[in-house]
């Protein structure tokens, strides 16, 4: 029942990318990012995008935003983001409690900023153990985007979802 509900999506939805309208999203990767976090699914699960230049990855959010039928929000990681900067921990909880209010599906870019440090300052630390619990806890889907392999491995071992788009 599962599998025809998400071919279903699969189809009815297929509008919104392809190979025909120029992106590399295929029906493969819709179908892994709604069994970790499409609308009919038990358990949502964090989805850590390995796309290098982050094109394809914005598509797949807007993809599954779309899906969901959540706006989505977008934010970023690199350095000097005024959402990221002072007190980065309070500002994280504030992100995830208005993104919860709001029901929105959450786009993070630049995840290399963050999890992609071999050495990370206490604080950085902080801030990327803050982000991952979160993201675990949020009730809506939740997508970051990694370019590097130091940033991807860190959300694998965090056990977030794995989609490779290169």
């Amino acid at each position: 029942m599962k599998a025809i509900f998400l071919s279903f999506l699969l189809l009815a939805f297929g509008a919104f990318t392809g190979r025909s309208q120029g992106t590399a999203l295929t029906s493969q990767h819709q179908k892994t990012m709604l069994e970790y976090a499409g609308p009919q699914t038990n358990t949502l699960v964090p989805i850590a995008l390995l796309n290098k230049d982050g094109q394809i990855a914005a598509e797949a959010a807007k993809w599954l935003s779309g899906v969901r039928r959540q706006p989505l929000a977008t934010y970023s990681f690199s350095p000097g983001s005024p959402v990221f900067v002072g007190t980065a921990a309070q500002r994280a909880d504030s992100l995830f409690a208005a993104a919860e209010t709001a029901a929105q599906t959450i786009y993070f870019i630049d995840c290399d900023a963050l999890f992609g440090k071999p050495a990370p300052t206490p604080e950085e630390k902080l801030m990327q153990e803050r982000i991952l619990m979160l993201a675990k806890k949020y009730r809506g889907a939740t997508l970051f985007q990694c370019g590097a392999q130091p940033a991807y491995l860190a959300l694998a071992r965090a056990r977030f979802g794995i989609v490779s788009l290169d």
